[in-house]
């Protein structure tokens, strides 16, 4: 953020196109067949105003992650 004052920090997500090799061992998520509606269920069932009341932006944010993780898992 330039010029500005402000005590919100910006967290800005990027999903990647993952691009599968036949070769490549490695585990990777399928966004084709990802359920977006249900996830954005689970995270709003979190009441974030409890766990974030009074925390800095970076403790906040790992919160959040934790939460984010949790979810995915599901």
């Amino acid at each position: 953020m330039e010029g500005g004052c402000s005590d919100h920090e910006m967290v800005k997500l990027k999903i990647l196109r993952v691009v599968r090799r036949a070769h490549s061992k490695l585990p990777t998520l399928d966004i084709r067949r990802a359920d977006f509606g249900f996830f954005g269920d689970l995270l709003h069932r979190i009441p974030w105003d409890k766990p974030m009341k009074e925390r800095e932006a970076q403790e906040s944010w790992l919160i959040f992650e934790n939460h984010l993780l949790q979810t995915q898992e599901q």
